[in-house]
């Protein structure tokens, strides 16, 4: 860099380079800004910013990682959205107890992708905070018009708060209808815990058996027979049988990276292994899962 005579784009490269050997030895501040300085050069305003990006995400500086995203047009190299940051602002509002800042977070994040799943997921933690169980309903319902392959979400606070969501009968024939109409295994397993919670195991057995006969499935036909083997005469080759299947349907990765093949059992917005955004993708959600 002291040397005389470089030419202004050779000079820009070994800047560039300089950059990336701080942001190896994690000396993300003087990383930061070198590569702010190559902004302003043409040749190297794009791979700088995407670099900056990068900084600000490990760094969690969202503020700073939206107005980078903004000036590169709205996405990033790895899926990078103005929703999903706007996302992580509100997680971290609510974490702090700042209610209404993740709220304006989340409806900003909405007006950006009006279809950011997530954004409604966490206005539903916004609304169980508050009591707010019918806005709570809303929301989880709003899932299935932005993109029904995240329903299986949405269905834990069906069995966590059940009743207070809704009408017990609304419930159950709101759940009964997304069964049948995306053939889900995880929607028609709800339907049957809430049965056998107000009605009984006989009437939850006797629904997911039907709903198995007409749409077989791993997660169905496993949830049968744990119910039949709560039954007072369930027989030792049920348990077997059971706990065999189980294998196929507990052990395996319900989550799979659409980029890197990454499993896990939890869903992750961002891949923990290629950390690229909404790649992580339900292995399993209808027939057969």
């Amino acid at each position: 860099m002291s040397k005389s005579g470089l030419e202004e784009g050779e000079r820009c490269r070994i800047r560039f380079e300089l950059g990336m050997d701080y942001l190896r030895a994690g000396l993300f501040d003087r990383a930061e800004e070198v590569f702010t300085g190559l902004l302003a050069m043409p040749a190297q305003r794009e791979a700088a910013a995407a670099q900056l990006l990068d900084i600000y995400q490990q760094e969690k500086d969202w503020p700073k990682a939206i107005d980078c995203l903004r000036a590169m047009g709205g996405k990033g190299r790895r899926g990078e959205t103005l929703a999903q940051f706007y996302c992580e602002m509100a997680q971290a509002q609510r974490a702090a107890g700042h209610a209404r800042e993740a709220a304006s977070c989340i409806d900003v994040a909405l007006s950006h992708e009006a279809n950011c799943v997530r954004a409604s997921l966490l206005a539903v933690d916004l609304a169980v905070d508050r009591g707010d169980f019918p806005q709570a309903y809303r929301c989880l319902k709003r899932v299935e018009e932005q993109n029904p392959r995240y329903l299986p979400e949405i269905l834990p606070w069906f069995l966590a708060y059940g009743d207070q969501l809704a009408e017990r009968r609304e419930l159950l024939d709101y759940l009964d209808w997304l069964g049948a109409k995306y053939k889900s295994a995880e929607a028609a397993v709800a339907m049957a815990s809430l049965i056998a919670r107000g009605e009984g195991l006989d009437k939850a057995a006797d629904y997911l058996s039907a709903t198995v006969a007409s749409r077989p499935s791993l997660r169905g036909l496993h949830a049968l027979l744990g119910l039949l083997c709560e039954q007072p005469a369930a027989t030792p080759h049920l348990f077997v049988v059971r706990q065999s299947l189980q294998h196929f349907v507990v052990n395996s990765h319900n989550y799979l990276c659409a980029h890197c093949g990454f499993g896990s059992e939890t869903l992750y917005w961002r891949c923990p292994a290629c950390l690229h955004w909404e790649t992580m993708r339900i292995r399993n959600d209808g027939v057969g899962g």
